[in-house]
């Protein structure tokens, strides 16, 4: 949507220049010249095939590795000699430049007594996370990591406040890569604390625990030394992080060995007395397992088995649990289940003729979220299911 909204303004602002003709490419350009790559020998087998990789060394980090560095440059400049000579560039950057120099702000987030929330001036490379004491408070700068690296390419990518506000859980990403680094800080002090956690992938969203002792997070087991963006993502694990200790004291809470291919995430309950662990393998289906963190030592229930269908837990009261789910409604529904008794789900929002979007749990109320009409339609429920 925003893409073809920024072609259309690029359009109704170019119509003085619909009826000039476009300049071709400048005959007698030479022919273009790529750099030669060298090639290694690297067989693998996979699923009993020799497969051949003899540009695996293309794969090392640009930053890191001088000769994937020199080709890179090499490619660079074949690249803009072709791109200096079309014609409009210039006029096409100022223009996109315009359309994007506006302060624009992220939708903030609550915790404690503190706001937080993102701010762009217009033109910066990355946005700037902020707080605030209080809706009257002064915006106070937490983060700017557009001083990161030279290159722009360390970036800010997920960051979690804790449940009072006072500390922040923040990853930063490195080149574009899918890897994560997360870091704590203390939001009062804006110091950062020595915890440092490593190899987290695909996202560096943590859960807290609500006395703020720590949280939970998931992890690969760290790469081979020289192999760290090209082993296999497998055997993702759960697990939990206690203030100021060192990431090799991080307590393991969920994991499956024989099933290494799983990825799983957890998230702390708002009443904090449950982990909710989702599992997925490559879909958009899902295993639900729960953990009781108030009785220590307790094992995973098994809520929904079989990565047949979609659960997304929405919220609890107790050990009712509610979640949406695509079984037997293609549109989708609520279902309740009890983690204590074993029982078959129970339908508290029945399916639409309207696909069911998104649902939350806010203040002993369930807010669907239905697709109508090419725009969302909010509906309050009971707990018991009556529309309200």
């Amino acid at each position: 949507m925003h893409r073809k909204l920024l072609i259309a303004a690029l359009l109704t602002t170019a119509s003085p220049l619909n009826s000039q003709p476009v300049a071709p490419l400048p005959s007698g350009q030479p022919a273009l010249t790529y750099p030669k790559a060298k090639t290694v020998d690297v067989v693998e087998t996979q699923f009993g095939v020799p497969v051949a990789d003899p540009y695996r060394w293309l794969e090392n980090d640009v930053r890191n590795d001088p000769e994937v560095a020199t080709w890179v440059a090499a490619e660079n400049q074949v690249t803009d000699r072709v791109l200096q000579t079309l014609p409009l560039r210039n006029w096409f950057k100022e223009r996109m430049t315009a359309l994007y120099n506006y302060e624009r702000f992220g939708l903030p987030q609550k915790q404690g007594r503190r706001y937080f929330y993102t701010r762009n001036t217009g033109l910066q490379n990355q946005s700037v996370l902020y707080y605030r004491d209080g809706l009257d408070g002064e915006p106070k700068q937490l983060i700017d990591p557009n001083g990161w690296s030279a290159d722009g390419a360390t970036a800010l990518a997920e960051w979690t406040p804790s449940e009072n506000g006072k500390l922040l859980a923040y990853a930063i990403q490195d080149g574009g890569t899918d890897w994560r680094t997360v870091k704590l800080m203390d939001v009062g002090a804006g110091k950062i604390l020595k915890d440092e956690l490593k190899w987290l992938k695909y996202g560096g969203n943590v859960s807290w625990a609500k006395n703020g002792s720590g949280f939970y997070y998931s992890r690969y087991p760290a790469p081979p030394a020289k192999a760290t963006y090209q082993s296999s993502t497998l055997n993702q694990r759960v697990y939990f992080h206690k203030l100021g200790t060192a990431q090799a004291a991080d307590r393991l809470v969920y994991s499956t060995p024989a099933n290494p291919k799983l990825g799983h995430y957890a998230q702390v309950s708002d009443d904090g007395h449950w982990l909710v662990i989702s599992t997925t393998l490559a879909g958009s289906e899902n295993d639900v397992h729960v953990i009781d963190l108030k009785r220590p030592g307790s094992k995973p229930i098994a809520m929904f088995t079989g990565l047949k269908n979609e659960w997304n837990y929405v919220g609890n009261a107790g050990s009712r649990f509610f979640v949406q789910t695509d079984t037997d409604a293609p549109l989708k529904h609520v279902v309740a289940v009890d983690a204590r008794k074993r029982i078959a789900p129970v339908t508290v929002i029945p399916e639409a003729k309207e696909a069911l979007d998104g649902v939350s749990l806010i203040g002993g109320k369930l807010i669907a979220s239905y697709l109508v009409d090419a725009k969302n339609e909010v509906r309050v429920y009971g707990l018991g299911g009556k529309r309200l």
